[in-house]
């Protein structure tokens, strides 16, 4: 009769040494079970083992603190408590699953408003007309002054106080350009809306450019126009053909994941 009654417990001993669990009450007891699951697992249930423990702890990781913590992080503990390594392996790879999948909609929704403000700032370069010349000449001590002009006609209802454009000195009979510059400006007083105003520029390291025959001309793009308050009225945006393959790539991973 004793022996019938044994029966049950012994069953339970054997079917608790097959399947241990991770025990996450303390950092000592973790790393006993750790080590004596990680001891049964083959090669690959290590490999993802070990992935498991860096995931689970990085989303607790406090970046500030001066030392380790003496416990697992609660995150660990909720996903290794109690679990066997087959239950937490096919948790990590649902719970990463699910990560990667928020990864993709965050990039696709990057690349969907990148491709929404292009086709905004495209109808908003209207309302800013930017035009450069190159003008190169004689100083008062018979060197050159290489300069640029740039114009800028505010078409918008609110005051410009800010602007940033890209400029290229190119000619018609070469393909290479001559140099490239970029010049931001705050504008005394602003620009208000009608306003047109032409800024001069010093251009110093196109002063020794030995241009022959060729007539040097400016080429402007508009980066960017600020108010007052340092707020956008514009700002250029270039959704590139790259960016267009990189969207239908995450949005057919998305779908298959």
């Amino acid at each position: 009769m004793k022996k019938y009654f044994l029966l049950p417990f012994i069953a339970l001993l054997v079917v608790g040494c097959s399947n241990p669990t991770f025990d996450t009450s303390s950092e000592e007891n973790f790393s006993t079970s750790l080590e004596k699951i990680g001891k049964s697992a083959d090669t690959s249930e290590k490999q993802k083992l070990a992935e498991a423990v860096m995931f689970y702890s990085l989303k607790d990781l406090n970046i500030f603190a001066a030392e380790e913590a003496e416990t697992p992080s609660e995150t660990v503990k909720q996903k290794f408590e109690g679990k066997t390594l087959k239950e937490v392996i096919s948790q990590y790879e649902q719970d990463k699953k699910k990560d990667l999948s928020k990864e993709i909609e965050q990039e696709i929704k990057i690349l969907e408003e990148k491709k929404e403000m292009q086709s905004k700032a495209t109808e908003l370069s209207q309302k800013f007309e930017v035009s450069g010349r190159f003008e190169l000449t004689e100083d008062y001590f018979g060197g050159t002054d290489a300069r640029q002009k740039i114009r800028i006609k505010n078409n918008s209802e609110t005051t410009i106080s800010t602007f940033k454009v890209n400029t290229t000195l190119v000619s018609t009979d070469r393909d290479v350009p001559w140099g490239k510059d970029d010049v931001y400006y705050s504008i005394p007083g602003g620009l208000a809306p009608g306003e047109e105003k032409e800024m001069s520029f010093y251009a110093y390291d196109w002063e020794n450019i030995d241009f022959g025959n060729s007539t040097p001309l400016l080429k402007t793009d508009l980066v960017f126009v600020e108010d007052s308050n340092e707020k956008k009225l514009f700002e250029a945006v270039e959704f590139t053909k790259e960016d267009a393959e990189k969207l239908e790539k995450l949005r057919k991973e998305l779908a298959s994941s």
